[in-house]
């Protein structure tokens, strides 16, 4: 590993953000005197910018050059021409197309200010951005003068990309007229003009035939590594005879297509040419120029193949066998792993019109076959993604095809021999699939779903199918319980004090707290039909499957499946912190089961106008069921507050823990990486999209494994968003310029971690705090790897998460798979099996448990002391769901 006592520190923060990180306890570290020669350097903590709530408790664009004259003017070509070189020379501004920098110029406002006014003040957040057309400013920091700027000089660009801090002080040195640009004309010009495009290029590669069948991540992945150009008049796009490697799209414009210099045909608008390109390596067959201006969105071979990870053919064939998988009665009961193993397995074979694809007179049940492309005949017509011998698979025959089947024209078919078909899936395939329906099952118990594979493979074997006649009582309320029971055939009603609750029906399950924990039922169940059926799992026949380490995480998490619990049920033992929005203490329930408690009081969501965040935060939770994140378990809400009562981490910050450990060695990288992948994949599997990964919002829990922590700023999200947040170190670059971004940032921001998990820092301004100076070096990517400590194979998956094209990062499938990633036990992670390289040492922590017997008498007591007390929403805007 790298010496890293020559990186300059990051600044600490302050103190921590609201309460959203507060649902967990950081144990101090050990405090050396001196630190060794190769220390990890004392990083300090940056703080996350997020979405500011109540434009009531920010400064509006009137509090920055309160003594202007604000003008909206006529431009000059002088001062057009100013503004416009100034933008394009700018980092934030080159990837900006023309037309949006002449909307840009068109927004700027004329300043006018006397000598010694007062622009903007360090520490007050800003809006404005200025390009100095007369006069000179002084730029001072901490009361000192800085720098002075004169003619042709901007300054205060940061603020149009998210609310801040001021930096500095900007004062007029002379009688100054500025143009100015507000932040919300920034963003509106920008993300209608990404939005736009979005949608244009969504359309246009939709309309291509040859990409149909492409799924949607895939044409985002496309949409990414389209490149805009613009051709003149008369100008030649393709020459005939040249090879290729281009298709190209005509976003505006007219273009004529000639063969040995003979026009052929005119195209427009919409119209594609040189699609052949992207299929073979073939010559031009024709040349192509511009009628009149063009401009055309273009799409490399090599970079379609980079992401979609292979040949444009493949992935429509694959796709195909995918869909006709689908429409197949029998294959599409095969598991996920199943179907691709199939479809690895598949030999592509091309037809010409009346070719033979199967000779009358064949055996039955060798093959299976599947149309990608084109028709077939014989006994019938066979369309794409009709598939021939699925049915022979579930139900073994000796008959022969009576027809022979042909090509009706060109045809592709996807065969694979019904015994590599077997050998696939493991095993007969009617008995594959009623296994497949119970590990379905399976993985929707909450107690279950995170096992390893091999764990529920494990268990199929256990379960015995028992028999219930009409009214026969499966179990009594209040009797002990060890068994757990899934519904085959039938339904089951659940009685709960004599009253009926609810009925279960086939595929559904109850009981399953039985096999884990000694309680009593909670129900009576009771058979609603003669011979009822249900899969039956014993409790010893459980818990003999299970190791120590499984059986007691298994245990913590079925204790946090409590959805019956009461605010009356919890006492309060402490505070555990409290921060700008609310404030969180350390509770129990009555068994001793500790939580964390965190309160927001309706004065405080009135004020910050906090409904919309803590409504999408909570929808956000309790989605989330995954051992390495932070657990809701509950959320309450009465006329005077709401609370989200949360899993209580206990444990140090991934940050903290980095410092402790100094040095990481490669396999200590590996396992945090590791487990991050696995967060981010769960994650995205829901489409939530985290937005502030960093070591800060990781904890490490007591068995020294990640959880996920604070997700404040988190959002479900299908397409793309544009909301600049984040902290500035971990922020993708799509995500600084405005243009629009979607779950690849948190790749990126898993890129920065790995990076620093090796190299002791961040890669891009590691020594600067200034936001402009950290969005500059990031969109510069100037990517270096440190001699000493070296990790090629590392340094290839940082290469890919931190690529400038989104698309080009790759999906969680993708990143497991890469070389660096070799032989990592995933499912071991899950589990908790695998040694962490590091456990937080346990620190007693001061638990006076507080004088109360009824919690919301003392929250009401506690809240008193808010500033924000007295204002309150209307009923009809507090009457939101919680």
């Amino acid at each position: 590993m790298g010496n890293c006592t020559t990186v300059k520190e990051k600044k600490h923060k302050e103190k921590q953000s609201s309460a959203e990180a507060t649902f967990i306890t950081k144990e101090s570290r050990p405090q050396s005197k001196s630190a060794p020669n190769n220390a990890r350097p004392s990083i300090v903590r940056k703080e996350s910018i997020r979405k500011k709530p109540n434009k009531r408790t920010i400064s509006t664009i009137d509090d920055e050059a309160k003594d202007a004259e604000i003008l909206e003017v006529y431009k000059r070509s002088r001062d057009i021409d100013l503004i416009k070189k100034y933008l394009r020379s700018h980092f934030l501004f080159k990837s900006i197309p023309e037309n949006v920098i002449t909307q840009l110029t068109e927004d700027m406002k004329l300043y006018k200010m006397p000598t010694g006014s007062l622009i903007f003040e360090q520490g007050k957040p800003g809006k404005l951005f200025f390009l100095i057309k007369k006069g000179r400013v002084e730029i001072s920091v901490d009361g000192s003068v800085r720098e002075q700027l004169e003619y042709g000089r901007g300054f205060g660009e940061v603020a149009l990309l998210q609310e801040m801090k001021r930096n500095s002080s900007a004062k007029c040195a002379d009688n100054v007229e500025m143009w100015g640009l507000a932040r919300d004309a920034y963003k509106s010009a920008i993300r209608s003009q990404n939005t736009k495009n979005y949608a244009e290029h969504k359309a246009f590669i939709r309309s291509i035939p040859m990409f149909r069948l492409l799924t949607e991540k895939e044409v985002d992945s496309l949409i990414f590594v389209l490149t805009m150009q613009t051709f003149n008049q008369y100008e030649i796009i393709m020459n005939e005879g040249d090879p290729g490697d281009l298709m190209y799209i005509i976003k505006s414009g007219r273009v004529g297509c000639y063969i040995q210099k003979e026009e052929v045909r005119q195209m427009n608008t919409g119209e594609f040419f040189g699609e052949q390109a992207l299929l073979y390596d073939t010559k031009r067959t024709a040349t192509v120029i511009a009628l009149d201006t063009v401009n055309v969105l273009s799409l490399g071979r090599e970079d379609m193949i980079n992401v979609l990870g292979g040949h444009l053919e493949n992935i429509i064939y694959k796709n195909s066998q995918r869909i006709a998988f689908e429409k197949s009665e029998i294959l599409k009961n095969l598991l996920t792993n199943q179907i691709e193993l199939i479809i690895n397995q598949m030999e592509i074979r091309k037809y010409m019109p009346g070719d033979v694809v199967i000779e009358k007179r064949t055996q039955k049940g060798e093959n299976l076959f599947i149309v990608l492309n084109g028709t077939l005949t014989g006994d019938k017509k066979y369309k794409v993604f009709s598939c021939i011998g699925d049915e022979d698979i579930a139900k073994p025959t000796n008959d022969a095809f009576k027809e022979t089947i042909k090509a009706k024209d060109e045809a592709v078919v996807g065969v694979v021999p019904i015994l590599k078909v077997l050998d696939c899936i493991g095993g007969e395939i009617n008995t594959v699939i009623s296994r497949n329906g119970l590990i379905q099952i399976l993985s929707k118990v909450p107690l279950l779903k995170h096992l390893p594979t091999s764990k529920i493979q494990s268990l199929l074997p256990l379960f015995k199918t028992k028999t219930f006649h009409k009214d026969e009582v499966v179990f009594k309320q209040k009797e002990p319980g060890n068994t757990f029971y899934i519904v085959k055939s039938g339904k089951v009603k659940v009685i709960i004090d004599g009253k009926e609750l609810r009925s279960i029906c086939p595929n559904d399950f109850f009981g399953e707290r039985a096999i884990l924990m000694n309680e009593p039922r909670t129900a009576t169940v009771i058979s609603s039909n003669e011979g009822t059926k249900c899969w039956v799992l014993n409790r010893d026949d459980f818990l003999r499957m299970l190791d120590d380490v499984v059986k007691q995480n298994l245990v913590k998490r079925m204790q946090l499946q409590n959805d019956a619990i009461k605010l009356a049920d919890l006492s309060l033992l402490c505070l555990v912190g409290k921060g700008q929005f609310g404030s969180v203490f350390l509770c129990k329930d009555k068994k001793g089961v500790e939580y964390a408690l965190k309160t927001v009081s309706r004065g405080t969501i009135s004020h910050y106008d906090l409904a919309e965040n803590l409504i999408l935060e909570r929808k956000i939770l309790l989605q989330l069921d995954h051992p390495m994140i932070v657990k809701l378990v509950k959320t309450f809400k009465d006329s005077h507050r709401v609370c989200f009562l949360m899993e209580y981490v206990k444990g140090q910050d991934l940050f903290d823990v980095l410092r402790c450990i100094n040095i990481l060695k490669e396999s200590d990288s590996l396992f945090y990486s590791s487990c991050i992948v696995l967060i981010l994949e769960y994650l995205h599997s829901l489409q939530v999209i985290y937005r502030d990964l960093k070591p800060e919002n990781v904890m490490i829990d007591y068995d020294g494994y990640p959880k996920l922590v604070d997700f404040g700023i988190s959002r479900i999200v299908q397409g793309r968003t544009y909301t600049v947040i984040g902290t500035p170190h971990y922020m993708a670059p799509e995500v600084i310029t405005g243009k629009g971004y979607n779950m690849q940032v948190d790749f990126w921001s898993l890129g920065i971690i790995i990076y620093e998990f090796i190299y002791c820092n961040v890669p891009f301004a590691a020594r600067e705090d200034d936001p402009y100076l950290i969005y500059e070096k990031i969109l510069e990517r100037n990517l270096i790897f440190p001699e000493r400590g070296n990790i090629p194979t590392a340094n290839n998956l940082i290469q890919q998460l931190l690529s400038f094209n989104p698309s080009l990062r790759g999906t969680p499938e993708l990143i497991k798979e890469h070389k660096w990633f070799k032989g990592v036990p995933w499912d071991n992670l899950l589990s908790k099996i695998f040694k962490p390289p590091f456990i937080p040492s346990p620190k007693p922590q001061k638990k006076n448990e507080i004088n109360t017997k009824d919690i919301l008498n003392y929250l009401v007591k506690y809240e008193s002391q808010n500033n924000f007390r007295q204002e309150s929403m209307t009923e009809e805007m507090w009457n939101f769901d919680f």
